[in-house]
């Protein structure tokens, strides 16, 4: 009975190590070749991206208020230069944020979040609750291209939004 446990768990390793080394050859074709399949970079965003709503003081408007999209993806220092291909793939729109502890991809750009990041999500929709952010970005951003953002309504209607992304919850 050891005698095959051991030839089991011998298989399993190798069978492991197989499986490890195609995903990494993969993973590896896919970087070295600037190859950034479309699915694959909406699945790394389920994963480490994040899309957010952020309400700011501004004395300079008339509610008081002004509005800021952030798309963005921070991975460890040492992936970086997934954050590069993933910038090459959007058109290189967005910059490219280097901490001690961190790098990100951030798009803040209205124009570049209307043009480019969300028309991608549209055509290659996340597979996770992440989609649930995804449609409150993507409502919120419709009232900044319609300018209903610097009414008190559209503003009213924003922090709806905003609400519902930090609870992660859907309400319509």
């Amino acid at each position: 009975m050891k005698r095959v446990l051991n030839i089991f768990t011998y298989k399993k390793t190798l069978l492991n190590d197989i499986i490890t080394k195609q995903i990494r050859s993969i993973s590896s074709n896919i970087v070295n070749n600037n190859l950034l399949d479309p699915w694959w970079v909406t699945g790394y965003t389920d994963g480490e991206g994040c899309f957010t709503i952020k309400t700011i003081a501004a004395k300079t408007t008339k509610i008081g208020y002004t509005v800021r999209l952030t798309y963005q993806i921070s991975v460890h220092p040492s992936d970086i230069e997934i954050l590069y291909k993933l910038k090459a793939y959007f058109n290189n729109v967005g910059n490219i944020i280097i901490t001690k502890n961190y790098v990100s991809y951030r798009v803040t750009n209205l124009s570049d979040i209307i043009n480019v990041i969300i028309p991608h999500f549209k055509a290659y929709p996340l597979q996770s609750t992440k989609i649930v952010s995804y449609y409150l970005f993507n409502a919120v951003a419709t009232i900044m291209k319609n300018n209903d953002h610097v009414t008190l309504k559209g503003y009213r209607e924003i922090l709806l939004h905003k609400a519902a992304l930090k609870k992660k919850c859907c309400y319509f």
